[in-house]
């Protein structure tokens, strides 16, 4: 005796057979494009940054660092580093040289288990400015590194200054 097709086999039969016909249809050709690819045109805008707000009267050539805070400030006490960290209680050495380097309290979020319920901890840490660039009448830091200190050993910390130029 020949085993039946029932008509909830068959319908799962048929629905297979047109998946597998929708997917072979849809992709590539051999070559790797497709018959009908036509290129998308895309407009290049050139990055313009925004300019700082300097304050008014400030000597020509003065040195500048511009943190996530957005405001110009020389060898400042506080510096906003990334959006879950900032560098307290700054002692600089070298502010106008060709690197800087600020030792003082770091603040960061631990995303331990994640960053919505980690802790906000404290740490000796340090940051190096560097990339002294010029423009808007005035100099600015724009390139840094930030190390943490914790007791388990030095660390690296994503720094986000801003580059006015």
């Amino acid at each position: 005796m020949r085993p039946r097709l029932t008509l909830r086999a068959l319908s799962c039969a048929a629905l297979l057979l047109l998946a597998a016909a929708l997917i072979a249809g849809c992709g590539a050709t051999a070559s790797g494009a497709g018959t009908d690819a036509t290129p998308i045109k895309l407009q290049v805008v050139p990055y313009k940054p925004t300019p700082p707000e300097l304050p008014p009267g400030h000597p020509p050539g003065a040195i500048y660092v511009l943190d996530l805070t957005n405001q110009p400030a020389v060898a400042p006490a506080t510096l906003a580093f990334a959006s879950d960290g900032a560098l307290l209680h700054v002692k600089w050495s070298g502010w106008g040289q060709p690197v800087a380097v600020g030792h003082g309290m770091v603040d960061v979020r631990e995303c331990q288990p994640n960053c919505a319920t980690g802790q906000l901890v404290s740490y000796p840490g340090t940051v190096r400015l560097s990339g002294l660039t010029s423009c808007y009448n005035a100099r600015f830091y724009v390139d840094s590194s930030v190390i943490a200190e914790p007791p388990r050993g030095a660390w690296q910390l994503a720094s986000f200054m801003r580059n006015p130029c």
